[in-house]
């Protein structure tokens, strides 16, 4: 009896282990996968900082109020910019063609908004003690 009871639960164990297991969830394809990391990858190469940072303080110059309705390529706005609040602009092409249109406005604001309207291809850094305003093109 014994012998007949032990073959019948060897029959029966694995029925019983394999009736708990469910198929693992399915995952998205490699093709989807790489796809989401290139989308988040495009998401933090698009991330901005703009040139006032929470608790900095900005020079006299930058945060004076202005009123800018203005079309033109990035270097000639940054350059009208920068000879307003006395700063060298140091760019070696003339950037794309850009609009700005503010009413309320400081000049801080104003390169940073042709920062942004300019793309994530190009970045606008200030250098305060040099008074001096830097383009770099990537790619």
């Amino acid at each position: 009896m014994d012998n007949i009871s032990l073959r019948g639960l060897m029959l029966i164990l694995p029925l019983a282990l394999t009736a708990c297991h469910r198929p693992p969830p399915p995952q998205p394809t490699l093709g989807q996968q790489m796809a989401i990391l290139d989308a988040q990858a495009n998401a933090l190469a698009a991330t901005r900082y703009p040139v006032r940072r929470p608790g900095s303080v900005l020079p006299a110059e930058l945060e004076k109020p202005v009123s800018w309705h203005w079309s033109g390529t990035l270097r000639d706005g940054l350059g009208q910019i920068a000879g307003q609040i006395g700063y060298r602009l140091i760019m070696d092409d003339t950037g794309p063609v850009v609009a700005i249109h503010e009413t309320n406005a400081t000049q801080a604001s104003l390169i940073d908004e042709l920062s942004l309207a300019a793309g994530p291809r190009y970045s606008v850094d200030i250098d305060v003690p040099t008074h001096e305003i830097r383009v770099s093109h990537h790619g």
